[in-house]
């Protein structure tokens, strides 16, 4: 005798969802064979059939069937990034070797000066440089310009010869190529403003890329204006003993509140490191350029020369400051370079270098031949030390241009300025004594 089960409504609901949960299983297990046999073939073969119809499949079954598994790339989940768009070739520079003069200066300090010359002023402000094979690069006011120091040869990039605008506002390198920053004041290109682009020397070609020139100088490792996590206002970034250093203007703390910057130093794989304030020591909040001498420290600069600079010494985590060297110099400044015993330093008024053993400074202002005298960059290249300068009269700059100086010549001069320092010291001995 047959019996019928009667289910309650509340068991037919949990019926029908284990049901439900074995379908969806059975279809998973199914889509998981296909695609294992997909991913699991050998070859992927090509055949048109009798319609003229385009068939693929790992079975080679029709007799012209054409085998193209060379012919495929793996799958690539692309970012939201469009890919870099390159641009004509960037034609031969303006020549303008006869707008900048030489000056090789015979006076205490030995360097040759590039000054440069109308038409180039009042705009042509030299305001940052890197170094490419044989030639100086400048981001400048009034486009890119390259410098030949063998042949001592001098041009420029704009508008007219390729150049994606009027302006290149900054540069740097990476892996051979150039990074640049340039604005349009016209806003007729129709690539538009504020743009970044790299740039290939040897084929003169540009790309447009969404990448910042903060990523690029933080190689990568580390996105300082995209990352919440630690700071604002990034300024410089340093690799120095398997870290990356960032200096910031201004940080914010956990509560987004906004205080005085510092410098952080991450590892470039997990992110992690600690952060530097004044709390340990930095002369002052506002910190801007960084670089790192022989002794293992890191030094960094405050842009007032009054607040002095600080620096930081290998295996302590705490941060000590040099306002004033021995000899009265302030060392205060924007920008900053280490190079042997010595540290320059950049200042809205003069260049500096300091002999860190000696403790004795010695500044170079227009005076003594600075073509400027706000230093815009500093540039250490082997046995050369390039640094850029310009200065503003009547609301424009109206003077500017390129200092060498041999780094072998710098150990001669500091000699020279202990034997005079000493043999000063000597005469006021004498003189305290006498009286």
């Amino acid at each position: 005798m047959r019996t019928t089960r009667i289910y309650t409504p509340k068991q037919v609901i949990q019926i029908r969802a284990i049901l439900n949960a074995m379908f969806r299983v059975l279809i998973s297990a199914f889509v998981f064979l296909l695609s294992t046999n997909v991913f699991a073939a050998d070859n992927i073969y090509r055949w048109v059939d009798e319609n003229g119809r385009i068939h693929f499949g790992d079975r080679a079954d029709p007799k012209n069937a054409d085998d193209i598994s060379s012919e495929l790339q793996p799958n690539v989940v692309k970012s939201n990034t469009p890919k870099d768009i390159k641009f004509p070739a960037l034609r031969r520079g303006q020549d303008i070797t006869a707008s900048v003069i030489r000056d090789l200066r015979s006076g205490q300090f030995p360097m040759t000066v590039y000054r440069l010359l109308p038409p180039l002023l009042p705009k042509g402000r030299l305001l940052h440089i890197v170094r490419r094979k044989d030639a100086l690069w400048f981001a400048s006011d009034i486009g890119l310009i390259s410098f030949y120091p063998k042949e001592e040869s001098w041009q420029l990039f704009n508008k007219r010869n390729g150049l994606p605008g009027d302006t290149a506002y900054n540069i740097t390198s990476d892996r051979g190529r150039l990074f640049l920053q340039i604005y349009d004041r016209t806003k007729n290109n129709s690539l538009g403003n504020n743009r970044q682009y790299w740039f290939d020397v040897e084929q003169g070609t540009f790309e447009k890329t969404r990448k910042t020139i903060d990523q690029v100088n933080a190689r990568g490792s580390y996105t300082p204006k995209n990352s919440d996590a630690l700071g604002y206002d990034f300024q410089k970034a340093l690799f120095f003993k398997n870290r990356l250093w960032l200096t910031y203007t201004h940080i914010y703390d956990k509560n987004r509140t906004r205080q005085d910057g510092g410098v952080v130093a991450l590892h470039p794989i997990n992110k992690r490191g600690r952060q530097f304030t004044t709390r340990h020591g930095l002369a002052h909040g506002y910190v801007y350029d960084i670089t790192a001498s022989k002794n293992d420290s890191v030094w960094v600069t405050h842009w007032e020369e009054e607040r002095g600079i600080s620096y930081l010494n290998n295996g302590n985590n705490r941060w000590r400051v040099i306002k004033k060297s021995k000899n009265g110099i302030e060392l205060g400044g924007v920008r900053i370079a280490a190079v042997d015993q010595f540290i320059l330093i950049g200042q809205q008024r003069a260049l500096v270098i300091y002999d860190r053993d000696t403790k004795l400074a010695y500044s170079i202002n227009e005076a003594d031949g600075l073509p400027g005298y706000i230093v815009s960059d500093i540039l250490v290249d082997g046995n050369d030390i390039w640094v850029t300068a310009y200065g503003y009269a009547r609301g424009g700059s109206d003077r500017g241009g390129l200092v060498h100086i041999k780094r072998d010549q710098l150990k001669g001069f500091f000699q020279a300025l202990i034997a005079a320092e000493k043999e000063t010291n000597k005469e006021k001995r004498e003189l305290r004594q006498a009286q």
